[in-house]
């Protein structure tokens, strides 16, 4: 029977629990085991197939529940429980996924296929479900930003001007943005294809445009190009919003030159911005 104890809808999220299928089918999932973090009980969900896992949203004081569906290939599920008030209630929910092979997604907004590695692990807090970046899947995320149609082939302003002042170059502002190459470079640890992290407070076309001579004539920017395009091939860029990755440009620019520093010891070798950001991980959701 439906019922609500406040007419003002005033309902606290208080559980997360698993059902095996939607809930209506009232197949409930219990826990496979149980542990310690500190003060907080964990409570461990296993899934094997062929189950399909729904996450159950309960709140205080009403019979609505929200659900959801877990992703594809959602192997495990850690629901943190908070003690803190008279009644436990959950604090965190962490789940895992198996790493699937490359999947293809449909960027509705611009009417073409981009591909992205789906992420290996989500944390819901307080009943918002989001993703967990870190240095390890820091090219996972860059999988994800908007790539524009034109490449950097030769170092001249004609072919400068294309790239920078393209219209979907003026669609977002307040982005940050990363400058690839077709190959990867050899770094200090590792190699990497991202040779230039920034950021702008106004549209990408904006801020490249006015310097599309400058690039493609000044002694050092022509030597730095060509160097590139030469060596490792044409020149991608890539845009995201800065908040995926902090609360303001200068922090979501520091936070993806750490998680690069953090996986190659040096910063990108055509950037002299350094940072002072140190976070480890960002929740995107």
């Amino acid at each position: 029977m439906a019922f609500d104890e406040d007419d003002e809808g005033n309902h606290p999220y208080f559980f997360g629990g698993f059902a095996d299928g939607p809930p209506e089918r009232m197949a409930a999932l219990m826990h496979s085991a149980e542990t310690q973090h500190g003060k907080d009980k964990v409570l461990i969900y296993d899934f094997v197939a062929p189950q399909q896992p729904w996450l159950v949203r309960s709140y205080t004081g009403t019979s609505l529940a929200l659900n959801r569906n877990l992703p594809p290939a959602t192997k495990q599920c850690r629901v943190t429980l908070d003690y803190t008030p008279r009644f436990a209630s959950t604090k965190r929910i962490e789940c895992d996924r198996w790493r699937p092979l490359r999947t293809c997604i449909s960027m509705w907004k611009y009417g073409k296929l981009g591909c992205a590695v789906p992420w290996e692990t989500g944390v819901e807090y307080g009943g918002r479900y989001s993703v967990l970046l870190t240095a390890e899947k820091f090219g996972d995320a860059l999988d994800l930003f908007r790539v524009l149609p034109e490449r950097i082939t030769s170092v001249d302003e004609v072919t400068f001007r294309r790239v920078y002042g393209h219209e979907e170059a003026s669609i977002e502002k307040n982005i940050v943005y990363v400058f690839r190459t077709e190959k990867p470079i050899p770094r200090l640890r590792g190699e990497s294809d991202v040779v230039y992290i920034g950021q702008t407070k106004g549209t990408f076309r904006q801020r490249y445009l006015p310097s599309a001579a400058l690039h493609a004539t000044s002694r050092a920017n022509k030597m730095k190009f060509e160097h590139l395009v030469q060596e490792y091939g044409p020149i991608r860029i890539a845009l995201a919003s800065h908040t995926h990755f902090g609360e303001s440009l200068l922090k979501a620019e520091g936070q993806l030159l750490w998680w690069y520093f953090q996986n190659h010891c040096e910063y990108p070798p055509v950037n002299y911005t350094k940072t002072t950001v140190r976070n480890d991980a960002v929740l995107v959701g």
